[in-house]
């Protein structure tokens, strides 16, 4: 939502009304409005731009760069040029498309990056946080009591699944560094200790900010602890809630309308009782909602293993992304080298789908080609082990590749010069995505949500529109055979 986007960039940089008003040349009460989600972005406004170059110079320190940059989605630095960085920030205050890449990108980076890092844990003294208060107020208040609550939902000594839900504006959350930081280290111990966690999203906010909650979500729905689900139907909007329980400790709720937080109430609620009747509540909503997010690891492979064939005899155009070769564009001969009855098994199945495809869809991979030394096929998540090609094998493959663009117009490839490692997308359209990981911990996320498989489908789609034609694709495939051999 516009007025979302507007008001943190004005808290992250302290820009007052007045002062903004001036730079655009507009009344200040038309700014608060704006601000306050009470006026619309007109379609045909003509101060866009200069808000956006406004806020391009006001974003001075590390600190806003960090969060500004993770809000939009972009995983490197922000531009260093003034104008270039106005033009991405007017792009994601209009919901233009790109931003809409970006997000999905972010996305598909954190992704790829799942296992590379350490967890960083440590503890907090419980005192530091722990009162008698039931109330708090706005969004500092807020903060205090997300603390408090976490805090103690740590120290619990039987592990729990928290229920939390919010469709309330999220500034809290990330203006204020420190709190951010605090937060995800106690929500990291909380998951440590066993707890799990049950989380609705709001997929009637901005389809941007859906993606980008999904984004920083990522490392720890790689936990397999959560479970994200969404309410299917829109709703209006007015009225907005947040519900935080542990069903064994306490809840934090608040209300508000029309995302105005500024002085709120949030209760904070220990009362056995009335946590009762407030995890029945938020059970209730979520009976309605469905699952946003199915998560796969090596522990339930054989589920994703039938849930990845439904996937590829599902009828649609599709679209891969990856940086290995593909288990369906391997030559048959190659099968029969390696001799693994379950793979053998497993190749047939696939080939079999995959031909079907091709009478009526297309099927695209945007692939790195690997090379010769690095070239395996990865196959753990279905409960294979890792294929190690030989060079010999490898040019083979590639080769099979190239009869494949020759002889089928539905089938194509697309060279990437910006490899992203360590995993597979699998999208095909107006049916799902699938996200896979092919390094330890090997994990899969796959949905259906139709706004997030619309938008990666487009992200991927874009990168297909860049490319070469089919005959340089295949020139430079030979090429590359001709150097390896």
């Amino acid at each position: 939502m516009f007025s979302e986007k507007l008001n943190f960039l004005m808290e992250i940089t302290k820009v007052q009304n007045n002062m903004l008003a001036a730079a655009v040349n507009v009344d200040a009460s038309h700014i608060s409005r704006l601000r306050h989600g009470n006026r619309n972005l007109p379609k045909n406004q003509t101060y866009l731009m200069p808000i956006a170059r406004y806020f391009s110079r006001q974003i001075k320190v590390d600190y806003q760069k960090k969060i500004i940059s993770d809000a939009i989605g972009i995983k490197n630095e922000l531009p260093g040029d003034s104008e270039k960085l106005a033009k991405l920030l007017y792009d994601w205050l209009s919901d233009h498309t790109s931003g809409s890449d970006a997000s999905v990108g972010s996305i598909i980076q954190s992704f790829s990056g799942i296992g590379q890092n350490k967890t960083e844990t440590a503890s907090f003294e419980t005192e530091e946080y722990v009162g008698n208060n039931r109330y708090y107020y706005g969004k500092c208040g807020k903060r205090e009591a997300v603390i408090r609550f976490l805090t103690q939902v740590a120290n619990e000594e039987i592990p729990q699944t928290l229920l939390l839900f919010s469709d309330e504006e999220m500034s809290w959350l990330y203006e204020d560094n420190a709190f951010a930081k605090k937060w995800a280290v106690l929500l990291k111990n909380v998951l440590v200790k066993g707890n799990r966690i049950q989380i609705i999203h709001t997929v009637s906010r901005d389809l941007n900010e859906l993606l980008e909650a999904v984004a920083k979500w990522i490392p720890i729905y790689a936990t397999g602890a959560i479970e994200p689900y969404y309410y299917p139907k829109l709703r209006d909007g007015l009225f907005q809630r947040t519900l935080f329980i542990a069903p064994q400790t306490a809840a934090v709720i608040s209300n508000s309308v029309q995302q105005k937080t500024d002085g709120m109430l949030n209760s904070y609620i220990d009362d056995k009782e009335a946590v009762a009747a407030l995890s029945e509540d938020f059970n209730n909503y979520l009976s309605l909602c469905r699952p946003l997010m199915r998560i796969y690891n090596i522990l339930n492979a054989d589920k994703f293993k039938k849930l990845y064939i439904d996937f590829i005899e599902a009828e649609g155009d599709f679209i891969s992304l990856r940086t290995n070769l593909s288990l369906p564009t391997m030559p048959k001969e190659l099968i029969d080298e390696i001799v693994d009855d379950d793979l053998s098994e497993l190749y047939l199945n696939i080939c079999k789908s995959y031909a079907d495809t091709l009478k009526c869809y297309t099927f695209t991979e945007i692939l790195t080609i690997p090379k010769a030394e690095d070239s395996s096929i990865h196959p753990e998540i279905l409960g294979i082990g890792s294929i190690k090609l030989t060079k010999k094998q490898h040019v083979a493959h590639i080769n099979n590749m190239i009869s494949l663009l020759k002889a089928n117009e539905n089938y194509d490839v697309v060279l990437s010069d910006t490899p992203i490692q360590n995993i597979i997308v699998l999208a095909k359209e107006n049916v799902g995505v699938m996200m896979i990981n092919t390094k330890p911990p090997y994990c899969t996320f796959a949905f259906n949500e139709q706004n997030m498989v619309g938008a990666f489908w487009d992200y991927l789609s874009s990168i297909k529109k860049k490319t070469h034609s089919r005959s340089k694709t295949i020139e430079d495939l030979e090429k590359f055979i001709s150097f390896a051999d």
